[in-house]
């Protein structure tokens, strides 16, 4: 299904940022432990029930499309802090209403 800006569409789920924390002891930069390795990645979730409809359904206008990553940030004292993608994927921008922030939705999700 082909969106244009300002359609009308519903959806149930969100993607959400999360990540998990690794130290890798190979590469020993930080004083007392290593380099820190994170694994940042994005996940379903369920949006909340609505009290007046009882459903999680909400409906909302399409924006536009983005890219998002999955991957690792690397954070090391001396060289900074480095981001390797793992793979990319194709989201939906959606905004709830006028005083939420846009969501960004799985393509699969927009009905």
């Amino acid at each position: 299904m082909k969106l244009k800006f300002g359609q009308r569409v519903t959806v149930d789920q969100k993607y959400s940022r999360w990540w998990k924390h690794k130290v890798d002891k190979r590469k020993v930069v930080l004083p007392g432990g290593g380099s820190k390795r994170e694994f940042k990645f994005w996940k379903t979730e369920i949006l909340p029930i609505n009290n007046k409809t009882g459903k999680s359904a909400r409906r909302g206008i399409f924006l536009g499309y983005r890219h998002l990553a999955n991957g690792f940030l690397h954070r090391s004292y001396d060289e900074g802090t480095e981001f390797d993608r793992a793979e990319t994927f194709k989201v939906a921008l959606v905004c709830l209403s006028e005083r939420e922030n846009p969501i960004y939705v799985p393509l699969e999700n927009i009905k």
